[in-house]
């Protein structure tokens, strides 16, 4: 689906939509040609999630660990993966910046 969104993004008038794309690049490209986009789009997507689940992980092992199981709530448990999500979003945002994520420079 990701070739479909770059080919409606990158051409207008190629497309109205991915109901009306997907039968259209298909015919254009072949079954195949959808697979193109996907070493670029895993390029920017598993960097992104292994930092995002190293930073979750620590902070919670750093912050849960430190503390017997039976002193904290559900909310707090809550509150720290709260944290440590928030701390990822920080970080992959610092070290996969826009020119990565964006197809049109518009869209930057």
């Amino acid at each position: 689906m990701e070739a479909v969104k770059v080919r409606i993004q990158t051409q207008p008038g190629f497309a109205r939509g991915l109901s009306d794309g997907l039968p259209k690049f298909v015919k254009a490209e072949g079954a195949m040609g959808l697979y193109k986009g996907l070493v670029p789009l895993w390029g920017r997507q598993i960097p992104c999630f292994m930092l995002k689940y190293l930073i979750v992980l620590l902070f919670g092992l750093l912050y849960l660990t430190s503390t017997p199981k039976d002193q904290y709530s559900k909310q707090l448990q809550l509150g720290v993966s709260f944290a440590g999500g928030c701390g990822w979003s920080v970080l992959c945002h610092r070290f996969t910046p826009c020119r990565y994520s964006c197809v049109l420079p518009q869209q930057c």
